[in-house]
């Protein structure tokens, strides 16, 4: 529930922040669009791909590797 919370905080601000943002203009339309799709796409994406696959996106015996990206819980 607390990071529930410190996340909507966090949103509130960054949205808080689009006030002074040229809505105007595409290229602010377009960063903006992009950004939240790709934040969106991106994470879907990867849960998709490990559930059909077994594991994450990058499989090696290096566990350092997988340690550093958090993609394999299964050491």
């Amino acid at each position: 529930l607390n990071v529930c919370v410190l996340f909507s905080l966090l949103v509130g601000c960054g949205f808080s922040f689009l006030q002074f943002v040229n809505m105007n203009d595409s290229r602010s339309n377009f960063i903006l669009g992009f950004s939240v799709f790709m934040g969106i796409s991106v994470p879907q994406f990867f849960n998709e791909y490990a559930v059909k696959s077994g594991h994450g996106p990058v499989r090696t015996h290096s566990h350092w590797v997988i340690i550093l990206l958090w993609i394999d819980h299964h050491l």
